[in-house]
């Protein structure tokens, strides 16, 4: 027996994201309807999952402020206070919480642990399963399902991911290309945990794509490596100890003995939907905007997506306008738009500047990193930005 029932809002994708978009707007009197291939399960593991996440502190301020953060086990979390950037001649840029007056600069969670505590908030209802087919009309869109089951609302909001099937079955316009890396991620069991270096993020930059230490919970820990795209793929099918062993000689003298849990490559790419909106339909988070995880801003990027989005549909609702259509969204794209070039933007002079060996960049790059070492007004200007402390949701 096949379903069709009307919804005020549907959102594709139950990840972070989408979750957390559900979660800011239950308390709106909005049919919601989430939908999505699966769901997480509800037991962890002890080890952390392999998909992790630097939340800034503008992000961690707006999802306590949707009770979304307090469903969190503090146990699977890690602070952190002090950021670094080291080249490898020692050239280096440290950034602190103190320098800003805050405790932290930002917390490492497991992407499904996040998801997970915005689903517990969100009190509307689930549906997994395939769409099939996305049909938009003056009233709204219309989805049908693999099993049949059709679904209808006003708004359709795509969350789901860099690969999106709504961006691609409505036919969104894209600018995008790969960039010349690819990512190879590693979990990692240290045999001792130091807690100075746990509160302690850092990476270390060299012309081929720079390593990066993200600490977690316990005596865990997040290794990466950004690399050719065919090492990468070669490293991907290694055994446990070649990947320990490369990991060794990368990371000598910088951490102690460790043993390896798990690992993957990524493929890395640049990616930009150039208008947001269109038949009745939104994309947001990845599904609008993939950009480089240099410094861990593409979930921040989309928590922001989602905090004006939700601050937009709460004032509409109040004020009793319409919410859900092009003209309502247009003070939205515009910020969101400044918002998505400036981060992007930043993320590729970073990427730009440090994957290279050419003198002149070279020296360019000594120069930049100096000056936001020596000239505090910038330096402090720089952190509050990468830690989303300029946005009004916060």
């Amino acid at each position: 027996m096949t379903t069709s029932t009307d919804f005020d809002l549907i959102i594709v994708g139950a990840g972070m994201v989408g979750a957390s978009l559900a979660a800011s707007l239950r308390d709106q009197q909005l049919n919601i309807l989430l939908v999505d291939k699966c769901l997480p399960k509800s037991q962890f593991k002890t080890e952390p999952h392999l998909r992790v996440s630097s939340i800034n502190l503008g992000a961690i301020r707006w999802l306590k402020q949707q009770a979304i953060w307090p469903n969190l086990d503090p146990a699977r979390l890690q602070p952190y206070t002090r950021l670094s950037a080291y080249e490898q001649n020692n050239c280096c840029i440290d950034f602190n919480a103190s320098e800003v007056n805050e405790k932290q600069l930002g917390v490492f969670v497991e992407n499904e642990h996040l998801q997970q505590a915005a689903l517990q908030q969100a009190s509307c209802q689930t549906v997994t399963g395939q769409i099939n087919h996305i049909t938009p009309n003056d009233s709204g869109v219309e989805i049908a399902l693999d099993n049949g089951d059709t679904y209808r609302c006003k708004l359709l909001v795509g969350a789901d991911g860099g690969h999106s099937y709504v961006a691609k079955q409505l036919k969104f316009a894209e600018k995008s290309w790969q960039y010349r890396q690819s990512c190879f991620s590693v979990i990692v069991e240290m045999q001792q945990r130091n807690e100075a270096a746990f509160q302690q993020t850092w990476q270390l930059f060299r012309p081929q794509g720079p390593i990066a230490f993200l600490p977690l919970f316990a005596n865990y820990a997040s290794l990466i490596v950004y690399d050719d795209p065919a090492k990468v793929q070669t490293y991907q099918g290694w055994n446990a100890s070649q990947v320990e062993n490369l990991l060794q000689t990368l990371f000598a003298d910088r951490l102690p003995q460790f043993k390896v849990i798990s690992y993957a490559g990524f493929k890395l790419a640049r990616r930009t939907i150039q208008q947001p909106y269109q038949h009745n339909t939104l994309l947001i988070g990845d599904a609008a905007h993939n950009i480089h995880p240099l410094a861990g801003q593409g979930v921040n990027l989309g928590l922001r997506d989602v905090a004006a989005l939700s601050h937009l549909i709460k004032d509409k609702l109040a004020k009793q306008q319409a919410w859900h259509t092009l003209d309502a969204f247009q003070p939205y794209l515009k910020e969101r738009k400044l918002d998505v070039e400036a981060t992007s933007g930043a993320m590729d002079i970073t990427y730009k500047l440090f994957s290279n060996d050419i003198p002149l960049v070279k020296s360019l790059r000594k120069l930049a990193l100096n000056s936001l070492n020596s000239v505090v007004p910038l330096k402090q200007t720089a952190l509050k930005f990468a830690l989303g402390l300029n946005s009004p949701y916060v």
